[in-house]
């Protein structure tokens, strides 16, 4: 009880609530109440998303699950996942980590990871028979995107970088704040 009072006792701030408000609106339309899962990559977007998921749980009184992927692409991604799980624990938050096992790739990584990370929490999700996962991208993620594909040499098609609603393997990802700069979040 002390921890959620104090979590939403943050609403509060005019700048933050008035994210909350987006995302909740953005929640509603597209769920209809119906319980969904997190991305967590630890990064500042994901924990304002992570953030507001666990608001918007505890007022909703809806079960939320929360996931981290070690890629197991650095020496030091287990310690950093198992930070981000002790982290959020502080804030009554239970993120299981997700542990991509086999041969890493060496090229075209970040792609790869990616689409293995989305992978991975869609047959946790699945299994749980939740089929909506919230990721963290906003909007300079979007930009970033687009500049990437454009040098790239992508065509107009192939510029539309990301949307807020797609779908892959019956799961689909939902991108609440894609319409939030980065450094509001922070």
């Amino acid at each position: 009880k002390k921890i959620h009072n104090k979590l939403l006792t943050n609403l509060k701030n005019p700048l933050i609530n008035n994210i909350y408000k987006d995302f909740k609106n953005f929640v509603e339309f597209n769920l209809n109440n119906s319980s969904f899962s997190v991305a967590v990559s630890g990064g500042v977007d994901s924990l304002a998303l992570t953030y507001f998921s666990k608001c918007y749980s505890i007022l909703n009184n809806i079960k939320i699950r929360y996931y981290h992927v070690d890629h197991k692409l650095r020496n030091e991604s287990s310690t950093e996942a198992k930070k981000i799980k002790t982290f959020l624990k502080k804030f009554d938050i239970n993120c299981k980590i997700l542990t991509w096992m086999g041969k890493k790739p060496s090229s075209n990584i970040q792609s790869i990871a990616r689409e293995k990370r989305y992978e991975l929490i869609a047959k946790e999700c699945l299994q749980k028979k939740i089929d909506i996962i919230l990721t963290g991208h906003q909007k300079n993620d979007l930009y970033e995107n687009f500049f990437i594909r454009m040098t790239r040499g992508s065509g107009l098609k192939g510029l539309v970088s990301m949307d807020q609603i797609s779908k892959n393997n019956n799961v689909q990802f939902l991108r609440p704040l894609l319409g939030i700069e980065k450094n509001k979040l922070q």
